[in-house]
């Protein structure tokens, strides 16, 4: 799951946070119950380093082969090739043939984040009666099953059009798709840990996503050099080596305490399943009107969000790249890819090394408070966004390109910090109401950000070589507007 490393988790952890501490009075003596943690923890990050591995491993692979389709496709239409002709793949990158893999991959992110979008609040109730383990194995089902239709697509084109892809999406209508699996490996790990480690685990499985995007990309670059089918089919592979390891993890939902907590209190047997999931629902509903009603009197808030929604529609600009390579600097596809893991790696250099040491710093030298400290971080982090997609934009040789890249990638900390910063402005008892707000608000960045980018690469392509780089000016943009956001943002909590 590619995207399961980039998705935001819909169905945060943090929304189950009170479930978590009611269930502390429950849990095992302490040596069992760091043994049960361990497995979980242990578990769920080699599921999620596997899948990750796997769909980092896909994403270059799969986008020269749509675009050797689409390639082949125009020519063949033109009558400029024959269906067995041999096809250079400098001919390929022409605007038509690259707007129309723009577009292919912009509406497929978008039609793949719709479901899990919809479906977050019924699959995370169902989650709090059933288990998180099956509504985990049922996330994974549909995305397997998604990637087993893009791959059947490929391999019969151009029998079956190219743009059947977008159908993959229904699959994802079983389970909700990466956004609750990776919700459901969170919150399973809230589940077992305690308060005091759940930060530590929490960074443990970030870096497994960074190591499966360090790792994977130039793996799969070297297997490109044979066939872009080499990888694309062994990535398929791990994503059932994966699944199938998801089935040792051990249940984390205590069922006997649900049962008790969920019974009527007449005391005449457990409350139906599906009246139990509906009230679920709308009582999620409930609390997302609630986080509308929390934005419109909390200007804090509201500037945080914004910030939120315009970074993570930024942030699909990265993709991009490799199309824009191979266009702008006559790389190939599997060269290009490189970038994507050196990001990882300095994304990973930030989250283990910089950032905690930058953050000693301004808390035991410079004195500063919690709030002020994450605000300037989150400043600082928007600033080198900006930063860097503006040298990304200019781009004139491929250093400077590069290095717009890395300073882009140091700015990969501000969802830590402003999310931290939101913890400090809010009372604790509506966090979870504003982390529901703040999945909803970065899932539907990404709703839109697909379309948006790849009409701006078409239109770059149209101007001329000097703006092909007109997404990452956009996102440049994107990240100037949370930028100015997080500026604003007054250091006081609201009185009530």
């Amino acid at each position: 799951m590619a995207e399961t490393g980039e998705t935001e988790p819909l169905l945060q952890p943090e929304n189950s946070l009170e479930s978590a501490r009611d269930s502390e009075s429950f849990r095992q003596p302490e040596s069992s119950s760091s043994k049960h943690a361990l497995r979980v923890i242990v578990l769920i990050a080699t599921v999620t380093l596997i899948s990750d591995l796997a769909g980092y491993a896909a994403v270059a692979p799969q986008l020269q082969l749509f675009e050797e389709i689409i390639c082949r496709q125009y020519y063949t239409t033109i009558g400029a090739l024959s269906a067995h002709d041999q096809l250079d793949r400098e001919l390929c990158k022409i605007e038509p043939v690259q707007s129309e893999l723009a577009l292919i991959n912009g509406w497929t992110d978008t039609f793949q984040t719709i479901p899990g979008l919809l479906l977050a609040l019924p699959h995370g109730a169902l989650a709090d009666r059933i288990g998180r383990k099956p509504i985990l194995l049922l996330g994974m089902t549909g995305c397997i099953l998604g990637e087993c239709w893009t791959r059947i697509v490929c391999w019969f084109a151009p029998r079956i059009p190219l743009r059947a892809v977008w159908f993959s999406a229904l699959s994802q209508l079983i389970g909700g798709g990466p956004q609750t699996a990776t919700s459901m490996m969170w919150v399973m790990i809230a589940d077992s840990c305690s308060v005091e480690r759940r930060t530590t685990a929490f960074s443990q499985l970030s870096a497994a996503v960074l190591i499966s995007e360090i790792v994977a990309t130039p793996a799969s670059a070297m297997l490109m050099s044979f066939s872009p089918w080499l990888p694309y089919l062994i990535s398929f592979g791990m994503y059932f080596v994966g699944y199938f390891i998801a089935f040792w993890v051990p249940e984390t939902l205590q069922m006997d305490k649900v049962d008790d907590q969920s019974r009527p209190s007449s005391g005449n047997g457990d409350e139906p399943g599906y009246k139990y999931v509906l009230g679920k629902v709308l009582s999620e509903f409930k609390k997302f009107q609630e986080s509308l009603r929390l934005v419109r009197q909390n200007s804090n808030v509201t500037l945080i969000l914004v910030c939120f929604f315009s970074s993570y529609l930024g942030k699909q600009a990265i993709p991009l790249i490799l199309q824009y390579g191979p266009k702008k600097f006559h790389w190939t596809i599997g060269q290009t890819s490189y970038l994507l893991s050196l990001r990882g790696s300095v994304n990973l250099f930030l989250l283990l090394v910089l950032l905690p040491a930058i953050s000693e710093f301004l808390r035991l030298r410079l004195k500063l408070n919690p709030a002020v400290r994450d605000k300037h971080l989150t400043q600082a982090s928007t600033a080198l966004l900006f930063i860097g997609s503006t040298l990304m934009f200019f781009g004139w040789s491929p250093l400077i390109f590069t290095m717009g890249l890395v300073i882009c990638a140091l700015g990969f900390s501000f969802q830590i910090t402003a999310r931290s910063l939101v913890t400090s402005l809010v009372d604790k008892n509506l966090l979870g109401t504003v982390y529901t707000a703040i999945a909803t608000v970065t899932s539907g960045g990404m709703v839109f950000a697909g379309p948006l980018l790849a009409y701006t690469f078409k239109w770059g392509m149209l101007l001329g070589n000097s703006w092909l780089g007109l997404p990452f000016l956009t996102a440049a943009g994107l990240y100037a507007i949370g930028f100015l956001s997080i500026s604003f943002t007054k250091l006081t909590r609201p009185s009530h």
